[in-house]
C-alpha cells in the first residue's frame, strides 16, 4: 500500500518526466499537458477517498483544478463547451492554465468531496450548480471527444443522476447512490431537485421503522459502484441487502447534517442557477 501511494504522489509532483509509461501518447505539448492533469486528477481522487485529502500535494491539485473548473463554468465556453457530430470539445473550453478542459465530471466530483480545501472553498457552489443545470444536462455520457494533435479519445465520466426509477431499471443504483453520497460530503445533497427527489424516493423504500430495502436487481454485481456500495458479497440475501441500503441511507443522512451546504459567494454562473429550474436533472438517460 505505502509504495501504490508513493507512486500516486509521484503523479501529482512529478512533470511530465514522471509519466515515462505513458510516454508514447505524450507526443505534442498540449497532450502532454491534457495527460498529466488527468492522470493527476484520479491520483489525486484516489488518495483523497483515502483519507489523504489534506496532505498538500493532493490539496494543492484540489485547488489547481477546482479553479480551473470555476474558471470553466463561470466563462463562455460553458454555455457550450462542445461543437459538431460527434462533439469534440472547444479549444475555449480548455483551460489557458493547465491545458485542461475542466469540464465537470466524477474523478473531479470524487476529488471535490474528499478534500477539505476544495469543499471550504466558495468556488466550488457554481461548479456544482453547473453540473444540475441545463448546459450540462445537455452533454452526452461521454462528454465529448478530446481532439488534440491528431488524437481523439472520449473524455467520458459525466456526472448524471437521472430518475430513481431510470436508474432501477438499469441496474445502475450503485452508482445513484455513489453520486448522491458525494453531494452530501459536498454538503449539497439537499440543494437540487434531482438529489431532494432521491432522498424522497429512498425514505420511502422503508419495509419498517429504520430499515430500507430495493430489489435484489437494483445494483449490479460487478464494477466499482457495485462494490463500493455493497458491503455484503452476496445481495440476493434479504437481510444483508436491507443492512448495506439501510447503512448507506444513513450515512448519507449523516454528511448532510454535518456538512452544510457551503455559502453562496454571490457569483454565479451567466447562464443561470440550477435552483431556479425545478424541473432540472444532471444527466442524461
Amino acid at each position: 500500500m505505502d509504495r501504490g501511494i508513493s507512486m500516486l504522489l509521484g503523479l501529482l509532483r512529478d512533470g511530465a518526466a514522471g509519466y515515462y509509461d505513458l510516454a508514447a501518447y505524450m507526443r505534442g505539448r498540449r497532450r502532454t499537458r491534457y495527460i498529466i492533469w488527468f492522470c493527476r486528477s484520479i491520483a489525486a481522487s484516489l488518495l483523497a477517498h483515502a483519507g489523504l485529502g489534506g496532505q498538500e500535494p493532493v490539496a494543492a491539485v484540489a485547488r489547481a483544478l477546482l479553479a480551473a473548473s470555476y474558471r470553466f463554468v463561470t466563462g463562455p465556453a460553458a454555455a457550450e463547451p462542445v461543437l459538431g457530430s460527434p462533439p469534440v470539445i472547444r479549444p475555449e473550453a480548455y483551460d489557458e492554465e493547465l491545458g485542461y478542459p475542466a469540464i465537470p465530471d466524477l474523478y473531479l466530483l470524487e476529488l471535490f468531496a474528499y478534500s477539505p480545501a476544495a469543499r471550504s472553498d466558495p468556488r466550488l457552489l457554481p461548479v456544482l450548480d453547473y453540473v444540475f443545470g441545463p448546459d450540462y444536462l445537455r452533454l452526452g455520457q461521454g462528454i465529448g471527444l478530446i481532439a488534440l494533435e491528431g488524437k481523439s479519445f472520449v473524455k467520458g465520466w459525466k456526472i448524471t443522476l437521472p430518475q430513481p426509477d431510470t436508474m432501477l431499471c438499469r441496474g445502475m443504483w450503485a452508482y445513484g447512490l455513489t453520486v448522491l453520497e458525494l453531494m452530501a460530503r459536498l454538503g449539497a445533497a439537499g440543494r437540487y431537485p434531482a438529489t431532494t427527489g432521491w432522498l424522497r424516493w429512498l425514505a420511502e423504500r422503508q419495509v419498517r421503522p429504520g430499515i430500507y430495502d430495493l430489489p435484489a436487481s437494483a445494483c449490479s454485481r460487478h464494477g466499482p459502484f457495485a462494490e463500493r456500495v455493497r458491503l455484503a458479497p452476496d445481495w440476493r440475501k434479504p437481510d444483508s441487502r436491507m443492512a448495506d441500503i439501510t447503512f448507506r441511507l444513513q450515512l448519507i443522512r449523516r454528511l448532510m447534517k454535518s456538512g452544510p451546504v457551503p455559502p453562496d459567494n454571490g457569483v454565479l454562473p451567466s447562464h443561470g442557477s440550477a435552483t431556479n429550474s425545478p424541473g432540472s436533472t444532471a444527466g442524461s438517460t
